[in-house]
């Protein structure tokens, strides 16, 4: 699970603008012993029961040690407060961090090692018991490294970001893929044109069996690269179709299956002439290509849309914590759809003050989401806080994706809404090209092994009745693209697929899984997209 957090180095209500309503700050969090300066709501992560904050300057063994504050959801109590033993002065402990099921990982990425100065550290620790179980440091140790100022986890595996290794020029940057269960390095990831000053390794992002890594400051303008967490093999390098000197693109990333966003927060807009708005960008991996562009609609000079990022599911956040609308840097955050990449809120902090950076880390899971305010004054100048909000749902989600998984399921499927009132289109990306294909629907949900009848991956709609959409059968385009509007009356209408309908139709309120079958080029002769369930409204 992705974090996210704010850089330097050296129970209120919300007021919520937008789109939509639905969206409930459940709670504020501030750390029970708040110093002056602490710097809390740094980095934030929710997932489960678990919300973590640290305070990347909390003095515990000196100065700007660092702490990490581990909550009870449901409670809202703290649970623990995690401060390493053998943490000393600017440490910085809690810059980054991530988080999976039981398992949090805390990066030190000025933490000494072996009396050299700041080669940095990450901290395993299991979240049942509050307890440090393992530590990852790199094979080959480097002063003024700074590995773990970028951490993730997926299924075991971590990836841990060294912006100011010099593998290939002084400050080139570096990442590392670790097991986390053994702390063994698995490999050590370079850019094949990396040079001095690319900073790689300030943020990554691991899903599956690929690793995304921003390099903002290469070639004065940023990049991301893609490597396989398995082999360590580069597989891709990102940058935006409009690219500028000083975009910083790759500041955050984060990556969920074949879908990359990746922030570059000083993007400038050109039609309006205003400097450093920011924005966000979408990358496919399966495409290689880019895929579309986030930006707010209200966005003005300096707010610097995109500072942080997070995506999980149906939803991308993002954070502009220098935005005045409140009043001077109060902050704000975005909520967008991903299928329809529409904004969906925008929130402010109903107790905003001034430079309080609210929006400067972010993270969101399923309809949590937690925003850090690192410079809050409410207990003391500067101590920090995060806020908690429960989003309304989003109505559709994704199953046997290769995250979770179904490893064969490659071609991605996302619909474009869910108000069966307007187009509900169903898009396969990433698919073999030029390939009879069409959609399937049910209300199952059980998992066959496609392998036991010819096909690559897995059926996901098995359990009950599967009909399909037989007036919109196709091709594929030459990109593996191909789109069924299920509300359309030409494609055969909202009924015209379902299992034994006796021409019923989709009601409001029900809810019903898609999932694509298509010819393959080679090897297995068919195979299937991911799956989706879609509650109608």
């Amino acid at each position: 699970m992705k974090h996210n957090r704010f850089l330097s180095l050296c129970a209120a209500g919300a007021l919520v603008t937008g789109l939509a309503t639905g969206q409930t700050q459940t709670r504020k969090y501030v750390a029970s012993n708040a110093g002056m300066g602490d710097a809390f709501g740094h980095s934030v992560v929710v997932e489960g029961n678990y919300v973590v904050v640290s305070a990347r300057n909390a003095v515990v063994n000196g100065v700007d040690t660092g702490a990490v504050y581990v909550y009870d959801r449901t409670m809202g109590m703290e649970l623990y407060i995690l401060q390493p033993a053998d943490g000393g002065s600017g440490d910085k402990f809690g810059f980054d961090l991530a988080i999976e099921g039981d398992t949090l990982l805390v990066g030190s990425p000025h933490h000494d090692v072996m009396g050299m100065n700041m080669v940095g550290a990450v901290y395993v620790y299991d979240l049942t018991t509050g307890l440090e179980v393992g530590r990852l440091v790199p094979n080959t140790m480097v002063m003024m490294g700074h590995f773990g100022i970028g951490v993730d986890i997926d299924n075991g595996i971590a990836a841990v970001g060294a912006y100011t290794r010099d593998p290939m020029g002084v400050d080139s940057g570096e990442a590392f893929v670790f097991d986390v269960a053994t702390s063994t390095q698995l490999h050590s990831l370079t850019a094949s044109d990396g040079s001095a000053g690319d900073m790689m390794g300030w943020s990554v992002s691991i899903s599956g069996n690929s690793v995304l890594v921003g390099a903002d400051l290469h070639g004065d303008h940023g990049a991301a690269y893609v490597f396989d967490a398995t082999t360590g093999a580069q597989t891709h390098k990102f940058e935006p179709m409009d690219m500028m000197t000083g975009d910083r693109f790759g500041w955050m990333v984060d990556l969920e299956g074949s879908n990359a966003i990746i922030s570059s927060h000083k993007h400038d807009r050109l039609s309006t002439g205003d400097m450093d708005t920011g924005a966000v960008y979408l990358f496919h991996l399966g495409m290689n290509m880019q895929m579309g562009k986030f930006t707010a609609t209200d966005g003005d000079a300096n707010d610097e849309f995109g500072y942080s990022v997070s995506f999980d599911g149906g939803r991308v956040a993002m954070g502009a914590p220098f935005d005045d609308d409140a009043t001077m840097n109060a902050g704000s955050v975005y909520v967008f759809d991903f299928a329809t990449q529409l904004q969906e809120y925008k929130i402010l902090a109903s107790d905003a003050a001034m430079s309080d950076l609210y929006g400067s880390s972010i993270d969101v899971s399923g309809a949590g989401l937690v925003v850090g305010s690192v410079y809050d004054d409410d207990v003391i100048m500067n101590a920090g806080s995060a806020y908690e909000y429960d989003l309304a749902p989003p109505c559709w989600n994704k199953f046997c994706t290769v995250a979770d998984g179904s490893t064969l399921n490659a071609a991605t499927l996302t619909p474009s809404g869910c108000d069966l009132g307007g187009p509900v289109n169903l898009m396969m990306m990433g698919a073999p090209m030029n390939q009879f294909t069409y959609l399937l629907i049910g209300s199952g949900n059980s998992i066959i092994d496609g392998a036991l009848f010819g096909a690559s991956g897995n059926l996901c709609l098995a359990g009950a009745a599967i009909g399909r959409y037989t007036k919109d059968t196709g091709m594929t385009d030459m990109m593996g693209m191909f789109v069924t509007d299920i509300s359309s009356t030409l494609t055969g209408g909202p009924s015209f697929g379902i299992p034994s309908s006796g021409g019923a139709t989709i009601l409001a309120g029900q809810t019903w899984n898609f999932q694509y079958w298509h010819r393959n080029m080679g090897g297995m002769p068919t195979g299937f997209s991911e799956a989706v369930s879609i509650t109608f409204k």
